[in-house]
């Protein structure tokens, strides 16, 4: 496995994605929309992932 060097403004700019998505799973939540919510949260796992 290759791995790289994530400097501090890639690591910034990941938190806020990171920030985003969680918004956006809670509008899901509150709204019921569940088919969002599903695709917010693999999302979410990616960016984790990468973090």
């Amino acid at each position: 496995m290759k791995k790289y060097r994530v400097n501090e403004s890639e690591h910034f700019n990941l938190m806020s994605m990171y920030d985003h998505l969680k918004c956006i799973e809670i509008e899901a939540r509150e709204n019921d929309d569940w088919n969002a919510l599903e695709k917010i949260e693999e999302r979410i796992e990616e960016v984790e992932n990468l973090l």
